[in-house]
């Protein structure tokens, strides 16, 4: 399995000792998939004919970065079958932990959405904003949109996001989408 070095799945994957089948990515099909059970990544891969679905170590993944520099080897290789072995590197033994969860039925396909909401957010400013509501945890995220969702100065529509953390009659906080100018690069 090849995987892009910049990935680290492995950052979602649960720390809760007490979630044993969630310690680990694993890998189905041509994607590996990490969580803790609240939030998920899953990464495309290119498999090796010979590559087993299952779990992948997390030491696999992060020794895997490290063999070889990203200049010259841009993808971390670890060959999947009895055991992770790392090219050019260790082996480690692969988990047994139990069935992973069936994240594929999370992902939102056409016939469940009949409409879409693309919403691009910078996360250090979440955090932030987070932490002067006086979050240390989760925040709830609100995006109005139709006839009442926020304008801006110029009375232009714009899908304000209002952030709670507590009480919102005490304290809220508003987070406006970012702007991408066209042809790329920063807003």
């Amino acid at each position: 399995m090849k995987i892009a070095k910049k990935y680290r799945p492995e950052l979602v994957a649960s720390k809760d000792k007490t979630r044993e089948v969630l310690q680990e990515p694993y890998l189905l099909g041509g994607w590996l998939a990490a969580t803790n059970g609240r939030s998920l990544v899953a990464v495309r891969v290119e498999r090796d004919a010979h590559d087993v679905d299952g779990f992948v170590p997390v030491e696999a993944l992060k020794a895997a970065r490290k063999v070889r520099t990203r200049e010259t080897f841009p993808d971390a290789e670890i060959r999947l079958n009895g055991a992770a072995e790392v090219a050019e590197g260790p082996t480690f033994p692969r988990s047994d932990a139990g069935t992973f969860p069936n994240w594929g039925c999370l992902v939102p396909g056409k016939k469940r959405r009949p409409r879409e909401v693309t919403i691009k957010l910078d996360a250090h400013l979440l955090y932030d904003l987070a932490r002067a509501l006086g979050s240390d945890g989760p925040v709830t995220i609100r995006v109005v949109v139709g006839p009442d969702m926020g304008a801006d100065e110029r009375g232009e529509h714009m899908p304000v996001m209002r952030v709670d953390a507590g009480d919102p009659a005490r304290a809220f906080g508003l987070l406006v989408p970012m702007k991408q100018k066209v042809g790329g690069g920063k807003p």
